[in-house]
């Protein structure tokens, strides 16, 4: 160079040794202080998602942030997050017994199972045919079995009282469980 004149490089940007300019910090990074000869990785429970940045965004509801990320990667099907800040999917809660979470970046459970099958935990349908947490998907309901009966919100099927019985699945009341007849018995 011809002059002898040095200039800071103010946060956001880096300048390794021998620079001609700085350089504004990757998606995925941050630098909050002056004078800098590279960026840091977004921190855990933020994002940084342009250029630039000199500080992460907090990571948002229905979502969780790896260090390093540069967008949210939504909480797995089958499970929700009412909280901000969260580093990792196993942070992210199975759907609540009872409920059903659709999809991808729930805030809350999406609802409730549907009448005549039961949700024990993470299902992702209202009929929990097929429930997803994380990398792991399992049945962990379905529909309600014979000898039970199962209300909207069911999370284990409740069984018919003693000396009374149903023989077929997908009962929804208690009114469905017919007496045991003459010659029969009927346990609880």
């Amino acid at each position: 160079a011809t002059t002898a004149v040095q200039y800071p490089v103010y946060a956001g940007y880096f300048s390794p040794p021998c620079s001609w300019a700085p350089i504004p910090c990757y998606a995925g990074t941050y630098q909050q202080s002056n004078v800098q000869e590279s960026c840091d990785p977004c921190r855990g429970g933020f994002y940084c998602p342009s250029r630039g940045m000199t500080a992460g965004i907090l990571c948002p509801k229905g979502a969780y942030c790896p260090s390093g990320s540069e967008v949210p990667i939504p909480c797995p099907r089958g499970t929700y997050n009412e909280r901000l800040n969260l580093v990792n999917a196993s942070q992210c809660s199975p759907c609540s017994p009872g409920m059903y979470c659709m999809g991808s970046n729930n805030t809350a459970p999406t609802g409730s199972c549907l009448q005549g099958y039961y949700c024990e935990q993470g299902c992702d349908d209202p009929r929990c045919t097929l429930a997803t947490t994380g990398s792991s998907s399992f049945s962990i309901g379905g529909q309600c079995t014979s000898g039970h009966y199962c209300p909207n919100g069911t999370a284990t099927p409740y069984p018919c009282p003693a000396g009374t019985f149903t023989p077929i699945a997908g009962n929804i009341a208690l009114t469905e469980c017919q007496a045991c007849p003459g010659g029969y018995f009927c346990p609880d």
